[in-house]
């Protein structure tokens, strides 16, 4: 998708990075947030915000993608 819009391989290539930075930042804090807001509620979350950001293949700017990948990145983390 960004590439088609012309941006750089760079860019592309840390915005795909920043999912798994995500997950290395949240990671460790991920059982905290689990026990003080319940396993059910955290997971329903992190579901509620990873498909709210199913509209980003719709967003052209990187730098709002940078923000939306990291977000699904930490979404994601708790999952786990």
């Amino acid at each position: 998708m960004l590439e088609r819009h012309g941006f750089d391989k760079v860019l592309i290539g840390l915005n795909a990075a920043m999912f798994p930075f995500a997950v290395l930042c949240i990671g460790a804090f991920a059982p905290a947030i689990a026990r003080r807001f319940g396993a059910l509620p955290t997971l329903l979350g992190a579901a509620i915000v990873f498909f709210a950001l199913a509209p980003t293949y719709y967003l052209t700017n990187p730098w709002i993608w940078f923000g939306l990948r990291f977000l699904a990145g930490m979404a994601g983390a708790v999952s786990w």
